[in-house]
């Protein structure tokens, strides 16, 4: 490849993208895209079988050689602290076995999910060093389908050239922002890519990947390493043959549609959510629900139903069972009816008193009951 081919990429023959503004989506046209690190999920698949941000229970990580939310959460840091960033880098990061190794999507409710599999990470081989990188590049890989917009419905599922051209946009990305870690190389960057099993991968050469939605590897490899390049030195001019004398930034990718800037950024929202995963990962429950108590206070802060069930979720798991119930009826009653917030509660109770149990059995039939009034308003 000729150097900065992606990022010419980046630039042209760019789709034109609808504006998201829907709950919930009701044909084929709105539904989003789900981009895989190399495997064919369904958006159907992940609602159907991944959980919801705030249902289910972060598990604490205490054996295992790299914590993803850490490393998440150390990636989106950079990522803020990069002069100039346009983006609000607000995502939930959740454990999902029905990916094969790691996808991005939006929800229902347009929330930015990454998903990753726990088995497929604890399968890479090698040190804890490698390790550590392969996370990462995957994990920015996949920020990367966001910030580029290839998880926005509204716009048709695009052929299988555009969508080799997706992924190698996503792996470019990935190597701009391994970059930012001290001391990284580029065969940092490239240990991503490495964790796929090569035996089994496709496609597994150029005449192959013709008819494939993914580049081979030695192409994705290609496109991580002009992303390190274009992020650490100067590109040239295919005018003068000159540096510019500007390496790549974080703000060139402001120019490309993507929901990231319209999601909201009030008061660190999105920094005090993946703090809030990070702390439940590190068996940091008590200082999870200090956090949510001090945002709580202040009194403009956008998503108040979120911190009232990440407080909720904090008690549950320190094993305080009446608080965690009076923390989520506070987000029941601040989200409005929200199916997802109610369902929480609804299983709150279902462990509860008898009282309590009662209450639980009335609030799955309210929720039966929505769950046919969507079903009939699709169907007209």
């Amino acid at each position: 490849m000729k150097a900065l081919t992606i990022l010419g990429m980046i630039f042209l023959a760019w789709a034109p993208m609808k504006p998201f503004a829907q709950n919930l989506f009701n044909t084929a046209l709105d539904t989003p895209m789900v981009c895989s690190f190399n495997c064919s999920t369904t958006f159907i698949d992940l609602q159907k079988n991944c959980p919801a941000p705030l249902l289910s229970l972060p598990k604490r990580m205490i054996a295992t050689r790299v914590n993803p939310f850490v490393e998440f959460d150390g990636i989106i840091s950079r990522l803020k602290g990069e002069q100039a960033n346009p983006f609000t880098l607000s995502y939930s990061f959740l454990a999902c076995t029905a990916t094969c190794n790691a996808a991005s999507t939006l929800d229902r409710y347009s929330n930015q999910i990454i998903y990753y599999n726990p088995d497929f990470l604890d399968k890479i081989k090698g040190s804890d060093e490698k390790v550590k990188w392969a996370v990462r590049c995957i994990i920015a890989h996949e920020i990367g389908h966001h910030i580029l917009g290839h998880t926005l419905p509204g716009n048709p599922s695009p052929n299988n050239e555009d969508r080799r051209k997706r992924e190698k946009r996503a792996d470019f990305f990935t190597g701009f922002v391994i970059s930012r870690f001290p001391g990284a190389t580029i065969e940092n960057t490239l240990e991503g890519i490495r964790s796929l099993d090569a035996s089994t991968y496709s496609p597994r050469n150029d005449q192959q990947e013709a008819n494939s939605t993914y580049p081979t590897l030695a192409n994705r490899m290609d496109a991580v390493r002009e992303g390190f390049l274009a992020s650490t030195s100067s590109p040239i001019n295919q005018n003068t043959n000159r540096s510019t004398g500007t390496a790549l930034s974080l703000k060139m990718f402001r120019d490309i549609d993507s929901i990231a800037l319209a999601q909201m950024e009030t008061l660190g929202r999105s920094q005090i959510f993946r703090t809030m995963d990070k702390l439940f990962t590190l068996g940091m429950y008590n200082e999870a629900r200090l956090l949510a108590e001090d945002k709580l206070k202040k009194l403009n802060l956008i998503g108040r139903e979120q911190l009232w069930q990440y407080k909720s979720i904090a008690q549950e798991l320190s094993n305080d069972k009446a608080e965690a119930i009076k923390s989520q009826r506070k987000a029941v009653q601040l989200g409005k009816d929200d199916p997802a917030t109610i369902l929480r509660l609804q299983q709150l109770l279902k462990q509860g008193t008898s009282i309590q149990k009662i209450e639980a059995d009335k609030l799955k039939e309210k929720l039966e009951s929505e769950k046919i009034r969507q079903k009939m308003l699709l169907r007209q």
